[in-house]
């Protein structure tokens, strides 16, 4: 699988719920929500490459080592 964000070979992890766990060599380990996978594919919409890594980079260093990207933070 590719990762949501840079579309670099990632692994998905277990899947949690309806949404994804990716681990991705570049943008590190995050999950991502079923509906914001759906609006990617759906809507053909791609994430700010910039935007996203810092945001998740902020994250893990609020202590949220697995940061989710849902529909309410998605970052296109």
């Amino acid at each position: 699988m590719r990762c949501y964000i840079c579309e670099t070979q990632a692994v998905e992890a277990q899947k949690t719920g309806d949404g994804e766990n990716i681990n991705c060599p570049d943008c590190g380990e995050y999950a991502i929500s079923g509906t914001a996978v759906s609006m990617l594919l759906k809507d053909l919409r791609v994430f700010n490459l910039a935007k996203s890594r810092e945001w998740l980079a902020e994250e893990r260093a609020q202590g949220h080592l697995r940061p989710m990207i849902n529909s309410a933070n998605n970052l296109w």
